[in-house]
């Protein structure tokens, strides 16, 4: 027995669909810099899956999708998540320098936007 208030999914206009395409293409570019393929993927399927609960659906439209990624944070793999980045001289097991990790600012995870500001810092010392 189908519920009566069951919502039908709404698709936007193939315009606007077209330039969600080129939305998401674009954060996952971002992504591209520094995270693997399998850790984007998960990053989104996390997000996914997180929208649909607090949605109470079992689909989403294009826009959540966009959505979705925007807010999807991948591990940072230069503290590997902890924040910390540590490096120098390894005595008893620990490392004798650490500070808070440039790469995600000390959070462990990056968005989109900290995978572009860190390529720009590896960059900007580059002589061509």
């Amino acid at each position: 027995m189908a519920n009566a208030t069951q919502v039908k999914p709404v698709y936007p206009k193939p315009r606007r669909l077209k330039q969600l395409r080129q939305e998401y293409a674009q954060e996952l570019w971002k992504f591209r810099q520094w995270a693997s393929e399998d850790d984007i993927q998960d990053a989104i399927q996390v997000e996914v899956c997180d929208l649909l609960d607090r949605l109470g659906r079992d689909f989403l439209t294009p826009y959540e999708y966009v959505r979705a990624i925007k807010a999807a944070k991948v591990p940072c793999d230069h503290c590997d998540g902890s924040g910390w980045y540590k490096w120098g001289a390894c005595i008893n097991g620990k490392m004798q320098k650490s500070d808070i990790c440039f790469r995600c600012q000390g959070k462990g995870k990056m968005d989109a936007d900290d995978c572009v500001r860190t390529r720009g810092y590896h960059n900007r010392l580059k002589v061509v």
